[in-house]
């Protein structure tokens, strides 16, 4: 059975290349590079959290494909 958290987008480009949401945890909001979503380019936002499994969210009002349950889980297993 596939969980909820493995839904939610975990992988951005950052500096054109894919990383994991997870490896920006470390470093404080204000210190974390610009990220963007694979899918769409658009800038995300690092959802890095201690209760939520790690991921990324799009700005209100951005439509993409990413933000699909059955679409982030495809990139999360592809990347």
């Amino acid at each position: 059975m596939i969980s909820l958290k493995e839904t939610k987008p975990r992988w951005v480009l950052v500096d054109g290349a894919i990383h994991a949401v997870s490896e920006f945890a470390h470093l404080k909001p204000r210190s974390r590079p610009e990220a963007f979503c694979p899918v769409c380019h658009d800038v995300v936002i690092f959802k890095l959290g201690e209760e939520k499994a790690h991921h990324y969210a799009h700005k209100p009002d951005v439509i993409c494909a990413a933000t699909q349950p059955e679409t982030a889980l495809h990139l999360n297993v592809k990347y």
